[in-house]
């Protein structure tokens, strides 16, 4: 998986399932200095979030998140690019986000989604805007086609 907003990283996970369950084994950037797990209902937002100078890291490691990302960043060659990658069950991955690109991320499976989340510092300055905001203007309905 690729992504098309500058500086957006998409690490591959690998993922051990036995007739047990499974394990999960993501990636450890170096230099973390915050870790937190976060859920999310299904059918809730959680959106939108930047940082000033953090980096995060997205992992998924129960049920399935639309993770969107807005890039921010007015000297970026995608500057005002939005991308949306489907992680979780199926699509396991962790994804790096650079500083000021936003984020946001809807619960999509029926229970509840399970998200870890990295970051290269401890909280800090964080902008937000509402998850309807008119600058970014993402639909965030389901597109069944």
């Amino acid at each position: 998986m690729n992504s098309e907003i500058d500086g957006v990283v998409c690490l591959p996970i690998v993922t051990i399932p036995d007739d047990r369950g499974m394990v999960i084994k993501t990636v450890f950037p170096p230099f973390i200095e915050d870790v937190y797990v976060t859920t999310v209902r299904h059918g809730a937002i959680k959106a939108w979030h930047g940082y000033q100078t953090k980096t995060i890291y997205w992992t998924v490691v129960k049920g399935l998140v639309q993770l969107v990302l807005y890039d921010n960043r007015k000297k970026s060659d995608t500057y005002k690019v939005t991308e949306t990658f489907y992680l979780g069950e199926g699509s396991y991955y962790t994804i790096s986000v650079p500083p000021m690109v936003f984020n946001g991320f809807k619960g999509i499976s029926q229970d509840d989604a399970i998200i870890l989340v990295q970051a290269n510092e401890p909280y800090g300055q964080i902008y937000r805007m509402p998850y309807d905001s008119g600058e970014i203007g993402y639909d965030w309905s389901a597109h069944n086609g």
